[in-house]
C-alpha cells in the first residue's frame, strides 16, 4: 500500500530483524510500503509478529490476579498512567517506556472484562479519526472539530484547555 503523503518514517517491522529498516510507514494515513525483499516468506501476516493477544493476556491476568471489575481495571490503568507520567516528568525515558506495555496489558484486560475486542475497536476508531477535521494544539496533539449538528444536539460538554470535549460524541 502506498500513499502520497510526506509524513513517512522508515521502520523495522520485526524487533529481531537483521534487515534494518524494511518498510516505510505513513503516520498520516497508516499506509505501509515494504522494501522489495520484505516481508520474509515465514511471516504470513502482521498478527504473526505478536506472541501475545488480548485473550492470552486476559487469561494470564485472570489466573494470576483473579476476577476483577471494570471499575477496578480502569483504576489500574490510571495507576499505570500515573507511573508513566512520573517517569516522563523525571526524564526517565527507559522507565517510562517500561510502563507502556503495562498500560496496554491493563487495557486488554479491561476490554475483555467489558466484552470487546480492543484491536477491532481501535480499527473502527481510527477509521472515524481519519475522517475527522482536527484542531491542532501546537504541541503535537489536537482535538477533533465538532460539527454544528453535534454541538446543537449535545448539552453535556466539558471544557479542557480551550477545546470542547463531549462525553457523548468523543467516543
Amino acid at each position: 500500500m502506498t500513499c502520497n503523503h510526506e509524513i513517512i518514517h522508515s521502520i523495522s517491522l520485526h524487533p529481531n530483524s537483521d534487515r534494518g529498516k524494511n518498510a516505510k510507514w505513513c503516520t498520516w494515513c497508516g499506509a505501509i510500503s515494504y522494501n522489495s525483499d520484505f516481508p520474509p516468506e515465514e511471516w504470513n501476516s502482521p498478527s504473526s509478529l505478536r506472541k501475545e493477544s488480548q485473550v492470552s493476556i486476559s487469561n494470564w491476568a485472570y489466573s494470576t490476579f483473579g476476577e476483577s471489575t471494570s471499575n477496578r481495571a480502569a483504576v489500574r490503568i490510571n495507576e499505570e498512567v500515573c507511573e508513566l507520567l512520573k517517569h516522563l516528568a523525571q526524564c526517565e525515558s527507559a522507565k517510562a517506556a517500561a510502563e507502556l506495555p503495562d498500560i496496554a496489558i491493563c487495557l486488554f484486560r479491561l476490554a475483555s472484562i467489558i466484552g470487546i475486542d480492543l484491536l477491532e475497536e481501535i480499527d473502527k476508531k481510527m477509521a472515524v479519526n481519519r475522517s475527522r477535521q482536527w484542531k491542532l494544539d501546537g504541541n503535537g496533539c489536537g482535538y477533533h472539530v465538532q460539527s454544528e449538528k453535534q454541538t446543537e444536539q449535545c448539552t453535556g460538554h466539558l471544557i479542557h484547555d480551550q477545546y470542547t470535549i463531549c462525553p457523548v460524541h468523543d467516543k
